[in-house]
């Protein structure tokens, strides 16, 4: 199962060394959860703040496994704008 979207960052829990469980909720395909591969690197750990927009490929191999994101940032939130959305 392949798909590419659009998402807001629900929630981010450390899975390994270098990876994350991120879960996203999507426009199209709803809330989903799928590991981040070395989302704890300086590269990208910083733009993986909860309520940042981000688009997402996902890969899986079947329905009933987790997959994982590779992502893009789109638009990242300040703190007060985090507070008027929720």
């Amino acid at each position: 199962m392949n798909w590419d979207d659009s998402a807001y960052l629900v929630s981010k829990n450390k899975y390994s060394e270098n990876s994350i469980i991120a879960e996203v909720f999507t426009e199209n395909h709803g809330k989903i959860s799928g590991i981040i591969f070395g989302g704890t690197s300086k590269k990208i750990k910083n733009y993986l703040q909860i309520g940042n927009k981000i688009y997402v490929n996902y890969n899986s191999k079947s329905v009933t496994r987790i997959g994982y994101f590779k992502i893009e940032i789109l638009k990242a939130l300040k703190n007060c704008e985090f507070i008027r959305i929720f």
